[in-house]
């Protein structure tokens, strides 16, 4: 795992490597984020332009929730954003993950409820909440 703090320039992605970001919840950290997909999208070799738009668009709609949420708690901890590809049987996967340690906002919230009028193609969302924080994840098929 590669810990890239959030005033770094982001290095193409390693197939093999999770890409984590720590930043204060702000509109940087989307950016940041949005950032950090791209260049592990290409040094993945990623180019269906399909799997692309759907990566970006659940990695601004994931991190703006969580960072408006932080600030809307009155919250400056840092939130905790990883990119990873996965490898399954029924194929490969970008993976996008949130950490925030607000468990409390997202206990009325079923599951992916919250992004399922996204409607992205070969995209499903979820969230867990845990005792000291809840992860929200989205997950791409790349080979669909």
């Amino acid at each position: 795992m590669t810990r890239i703090p959030g005033t770094t320039t982001i290095p193409l992605a390693d197939e093999k490597a999770c890409y984590v970001l720590f930043h204060q919840p702000t509109m940087g950290l989307v950016r940041a984020a949005e950032g950090l997909l791209s260049a592990a999208l290409a040094g993945w070799a990623v180019k269906n332009f399909r799997v692309t738009v759907a990566a970006e668009v659940a990695v601004s709609e994931l991190v703006g929730e969580a960072v408006c949420g932080m600030r809307a708690a009155g919250r400056a901890d840092e939130l905790e954003v990883a990119i990873r590809l996965i490898h399954r049987q029924d194929g490969r996967y970008v993976r996008i993950e949130i950490f925030d340690k607000v468990p409390a906002r997202h206990a009325h919230r079923a599951g992916s409820a919250d992004f399922a009028d996204l409607d992205l193609p070969n995209t499903a969302f979820g969230r867990h909440s845990m005792d000291d924080g809840s992860w929200t994840w989205a997950e791409i098929n790349l080979d669909r």
